[in-house]
């Protein structure tokens, strides 16, 4: 993950560059939908927390959206009510094109601000076959008759022997 952090407090030089990458990136919102979701934190870094689609997120249009100091200010599309949330922490998830936000009056809440995704399918196999031919992967799940082909670049090859290797 290429993350940018900001946190409230810290004397790290990075954090005022930090603090201006996150603000432009929030300005970039402006017009585009987003989701906006939000989930109690384990302590762990919030990347890692569920953040699969639940019932409570939302997905709209962010407009005016601003970040003053530690406080992101936006409205949403069709609502006048101009909106506000204080961080303690950001994390800007470039990769996911994704900012967190710890919020300073509740430091276990994380609030997940990003641009919408595409969903992938998942499918679980218990593989009888797993080979590689001529840099293609190749996995066979017998009881499901499937049989899954993944042409591999060299360097994806390499990345993921590589992966193999550390699990």
């Amino acid at each position: 993950m290429s993350a940018t952090v900001w946190q409230f407090g810290s004397n790290d030089p990075s954090n005022v560059e930090a603090l201006e990458t996150i603000q432009q990136w929030w300005a970039r919102l402006s017009g585009k939908s987003v989701t906006w979701q939000q989930r109690v934190g384990n302590g762990g870094a919030p990347a890692e927390l569920d953040w699969e689609t639940q019932g409570f997120d939302e997905q709209f249009a962010l407009v005016a959206p601003e970040l003053k100091g530690i406080t992101v200010f936006w409205s949403k599309a069709g609502d006048d009510a101009r909106r506000d949330l204080t961080a303690s922490r950001f994390e800007l998830d470039r990769t996911q094109q994704a900012l967190f936000i710890t919020l300073k009056s509740k430091p276990d809440t994380i609030v997940r601000v990003g641009v919408p995704q595409p969903k992938y399918e998942k499918l679980t196999l218990d593989p009888s076959v797993v080979t590689v031919v001529d840099g293609t992967l190749v996995l066979r799940d017998r009881g499901q008759m499937l049989e899954i082909r993944a042409k591999l670049a060299p360097e994806q090859l390499a990345q993921l022997q590589s992966d193999l290797e550390r699990a």
